[in-house]
């Protein structure tokens, strides 16, 4: 049985955070990137998660995973040595399924919905904008929950790396940008330094962002 995991990526988007927590694992993976504007791609894309969204992970044994919090709770059981999230029964475990399931059921969507937003609503670019205009002001909201909550040393869980912190180094590259969060989400922007500071993610965040 093959033992290499084939992860569907685009540059800049979420399967940034995916393809860290492989490298970090110490998982045989390989990329298959694809430009969802391309309609080729995009016809492979839907071929693999109806949804149109990316990441989409193909285990070794050719079993397809879509949603990025599930892909990440597997490698995690997969690795148990590699520190990718607080096993069952650690002090941190409560907060770290508290925070995973926020990140992504209350700020992940606003990202989707927002950069749908023309989509969503065609012919109506008013409406859009609006659209995209209010999800952005929910989202901030929530990285500002997430900040008033957290007492980060240097990780989003303390002294315990996770995922989470995959997260944080990936998002703050999105809307609404690094300038917003170093002034409005400082300690997030400390956790985003010191993951980004780890080589193997160092190398991916270049790849895909500079």
């Amino acid at each position: 049985m093959a033992s290499t995991y084939r992860l569907i990526s685009t540059r800049g988007w979420g399967s940034a955070i995916i393809e860290a927590a492989l490298a970090l694992g110490g998982f045989a993976y390989e990329l298959e990137e694809l430009d969802p504007n391309r309609p080729k791609d995009r016809q492979r894309l839907l071929s693999l998660n109806p949804l149109g969204q990316i990441p989409v992970l193909i285990l070794p044994d050719g079993e397809l995973m879509t949603e990025s919090a599930a892909m990440l709770l597997l490698l995690s059981e997969r690795q148990p040595a590699t520190p990718l999230a607080p096993p069952p029964g650690a002090p941190e475990r409560a907060a770290f399924l508290r925070w995973l399931a926020f990140v992504v059921a209350a700020i992940y969507p606003q990202y989707i919905v927002g950069d749908g937003a023309n989509r969503l609503l065609p012919g109506d670019a008013d409406a859009a904008a609006r659209l995209l205009e209010a999800t952005d002001a929910q989202m901030m909201r929530h990285w500002q929950q997430i900040e008033a909550a957290i007492t980060p040393s240097p990780w989003f869980l303390g002294q315990t790396f996770s995922v989470l912190d995959l997260y944080v180094v990936v998002m703050v590259r999105w809307r609404p940008g690094r300038a917003w969060f170093a002034a409005h989400c400082p300690k997030l922007t400390a956790v985003a330094a010191a993951t980004a500071r780890l080589p193997k993610v160092e190398a991916i965040m270049r790849a895909q962002f500079d």
